[in-house]
Formats: structure tokens, sequence, C-alpha cells
């Protein structure tokens, strides 16, 4: 379901949200991307509620939430929305920033602006992009957003009275600016964002791209095979995420300068601020390789395409559980790649072996014997799986001629780009499960045996101990 809801982030461009003391400011996302975004209530305590109360808002095509004092929570629609707002309908297989599907959900007060229809918006506000920042002129700030208690398109900016009245006249009442502050919210100082290696020279697609996300104080930039560039901003992002500023004067690495800018997809984590990020990465390292000590070759880093925090570790999971504990539904515990390690299996205490050595391509388990033929590598595949390779033939793990049946037996095979050597790796009980991808079968001891040189196959998962697995760093 995460990855679900990365993906209609992307695909409507989610714009900047802002959660306000008091609940009564609804921030309105550029509805040329097609969504808009709410505020919050204050106290952490009504979130859970509050994700139901955005998700409905979404689902149904609303301009603005909010928390009013008095009622709770309020949606508003635009007065020319056709639906049926006294019966709003949550979305699908929806499940909220821990994972859980809601058993009921809330009942806010509904309405229906007396002013504006979508289109309406829209035009006012590329009418304040236009006056405030004409063909992209970034000399003034700009932030606009919908204060739905009122009714009224609010433009706050630090531009003079010459540019912003004539705005205000021509569109008074609907619009108002609002010169409480002088400028809009100053982003912080940014910290290099997440995403794949660039060769920092302009023939790499993602240099560019990662300098925009880093301009922009963004979570993560990658190239999903669906949408295509892709930046994500942290949950409480206050910048326009529909007109992202570009760096001025900015060369790649051999000096060269841009002729244009990449116009990705954009969109809003739905579970991470920056300082969030920083806390769980902070509390994974304390855990993992306490004072520098990496003796699990722990690498974490926040993944955009999944909002997720991925640590990579051959930390066992009885290291990893009270880290998964302590943030639940925020991060994955995924092997350390680069890492020789041995695969025992629990029931037997037996270790995942090349049988006879390499010198044919069956799989079986046997005593440790501290030698390459038991002995594997991970690697992580492009598309966030990963491949386990013999250490002493160089030969990929796979489900023998890519069997789709219960029993087919596990073998080794020269490394081929294919599902049936690619595995996943899932906590079981303080374990990990081995899945093949290509069917989604358990790498299973057969018939449960604690003997020496029984075959390992697939089987369906029973999650027994005779399909669970432990991983142990080579000389551990």
């Amino acid at each position: 379901m995460k990855d679900n809801k990365r993906a209609a982030a992307v695909r409507t461009g989610t714009s900047p949200r802002r959660r306000t003391r008091g609940g009564l400011l609804a921030t309105l996302a550029l509805l040329a991307a097609g969504t808009l975004t709410f505020a919050a209530p204050a106290r952490a305590d009504e979130n859970t509620v509050w994700e139901q109360v955005e998700a409905l808002a979404e689902h149904e095509g609303a301009i603005a939430a909010f928390e009013d004092a008095e009622v709770g929570p309020v949606i508003i629609f635009p007065k020319d929305h056709t639906g049926d707002i006294d019966n709003l309908q949550p979305p699908p297989d929806w499940t909220d920033s821990t994972g859980h599907t809601p058993t009921s959900w809330p009942t806010p007060v509904t309405g229906k602006s007396p002013t504006f229809t979508t289109d309406d918006l829209t035009t006012l506000i590329s009418a304040a992009y236009e006056a405030v920042q004409p063909e992209g002129d970034l000399t003034y700030e700009l932030f606009v957003t919908y204060d739905g208690p009122t009714d009224r398109v609010v433009v706050r900016t630090n531009a003079p009275a010459s540019v912003t009245d004539p705005l205000a006249a021509a569109h008074s009442p609907e619009l108002v600016v609002d010169r409480e502050t002088t400028s809009v919210p100053e982003i912080a100082k940014c910290k290099p964002t997440h995403g794949p290696l660039v060769s920092g020279f302009l023939s790499d697609p993602l240099t560019q791209l990662k300098a925009l996300a880093d301009f922009n104080c963004a979570l993560s930039y990658f190239d999903d095979p669906e949408y295509g560039p892709v930046i994500i901003f942290p949950k409480d992002y206050t910048g326009d995420i529909g007109h992202l500023p570009q760096p001025e004067n900015w060369t790649d690495a051999g000096g060269q300068s841009a002729s244009g800018w990449p116009a990705p997809a954009t969109g809003l984590s739905q579970l991470f601020t920056s300082e969030k990020v920083d806390e769980v990465t902070e509390a994974a390292y304390a855990r993992l390789a306490p004072e520098g000590d990496n003796t699990y070759n722990t690498f974490v880093y926040y993944d955009g395409s999944i909002d997720q925090v991925i640590v990579l570790t051959a930390a066992p999971p009885s290291v990893t559980g009270p880290l998964v504990s302590d943030y639940p539904g925020l991060l994955r515990i995924r092997p350390s790649p680069d890492n020789d390690v041995r695969l025992i299996n629990v029931n037997s205490g037996k270790v995942l072996n090349a049988e006879g050595c390499g010198t044919g391509t069956g799989i079986n388990q046997w005593a440790s014997l501290d030698n390459t033929c038991q002995q594997w590598r991970f690697a992580v595949t492009s598309d966030g799986h990963y491949t386990i390779t013999n250490v002493k033939t160089g030969q990929a793990l796979e489900n023998v001629h890519c069997g789709t049946w219960n029993g087919a037996l596990m073998g080794l095979a020269t490394p081929a780009d294919n599902n049936c050597q690619k595995w996943d790796f899932v906590e079981a009980n303080g374990h990990y499960t081995i899945t093949n991808v290509a069917n989604g079968q358990a790498v299973d001891v057969k018939n449960c045996s604690t003997a020496d040189g029984a075959l390992v196959r697939q089987w369906p998962s029973l999650g027994n101990t005779c399909q669970q697995w432990d991983i142990a760093l080579v000389g551990s």
C-alpha cells in the first residue's frame, strides 16, 4: 500500500502542506496539479483521525479541510461539486501511516464554498503568480493559500503594494493580500537529497534532477519507470512544489551550464518531515553502529519511491527488532549487500550449502564447515529485490527451471536478470523468510529435515521454522 500512496502523490503532484496551530488555516495546493492540501490539528493524539480526514477529502475532491475549534473536522468542496458530500466514501484499501486499516471513519462536517468552483480557484492562483512572479521571475516571494473558514484566497508575499494592490483590487473580495508577515516562511539550509549516485555531468540525466532537489530542500529524487523523474519533499514542506525555483548560475562538474531544466513529477512524503528522517536515521546508527562501531556494515537512507527509511545491515533480527518496534511503519530492514554471510536454518541449525562444494548445481543444508561453499553474498537489484550468489562458484541461487510448482528445488545457475533469481527477505518472528520474486514461494528445507544433505526447495509460506533463516556474517 505504501507504494500505491507514493504513486498517487507522484501522479497528482501533491503540493505543500502546512500544519497550523488552532487548525483554522487550510493550505491550498496548486489546482493545476490536481490536488489540495489540508491543515492538520495541533495535537499529536489527533493525528490518526486527521490522516483519515485528509484521505476522505482528497478522495472526494475537496478544496480544503481544517479543524474547527467548535465543530471539529470540516471538509469544504467546490460550489459546483456534484458528489454526495453527506455520504463520503473512504478510499479503498487505504492504510494509515502505521500501515493499519481503519475499522471506522470520522464523520466531518461538510459544506460547499459559496464562492468558488475549482476553475475559479485556478484562475485566482494563476492571477497571483502572473502578478507577483511573472514568467517565473522570483524577485518576490509568494505563497498562495485558500482559507476555508473565510472562503477567501490569501496571498502572502513580500512584493510591494505597487505589485499587490492592482491584484487585490481586480479580485476583491475573493482574494486578499496578507501583510501580517512580510515574507514567505524561509526554507532552512538544505541538506543533501537522498537518491541514486550521479556523475555530476550533464550527460547524466539525474545530475540536474539532484541539483534541483538539493536546491529546493527535497527529501529524495529518483527516476520512476512509469512517471519519469520524481522529487519527493517533506510532508511539512512550505514551498511551492508545483513551481520549483532553479539554482542560478549552476554548472555541472565540468563547468557546463544547463540549457534547460527537467520538469519532474513532485509529491510530499506521507510520513516524514526532514527532522523525522534525521531522527530515525540517527536512531538506527545509534543502535546498529554505536560509537562508530560498524561491525554490521550498516547504511541508512530515505527511499522516496516507497516513503520509508531503509536500513541496510548485517545485524540479526534480534538486534534490529527493537528498532523496528520503536518506529513502526517508518523503516524497512534489508540485508546489507557486499558482505559474505552464512544462511542458517532456524529449525535444523544447518547452513545453506552448495552441494558437492559447487561441483554440482544442487542446494542442500549441511553442518557448518566454515568454507566458501556455505558462504553467500547479496546484491540489490535495480527493482529493489536481492540476488544471492555463492561465494565459491559465483553462481546465483534460483528455483530450478523457474519452476512454479510446490517443491521445485533450489539450485545454482549462471547469473541472469530474471525473477527466478531474485529474492525478498521478510522478517518473521525474529528471523527471515526468503521468498522468490517469480512465484512468492519460500525457501524451505524439505520435510523439515534436520539431517545433513537434506534438499532445499520452494514451498508456499507456512510460517514455520523450516522456512526461517538467520543471517550470520562470516567470522561471527
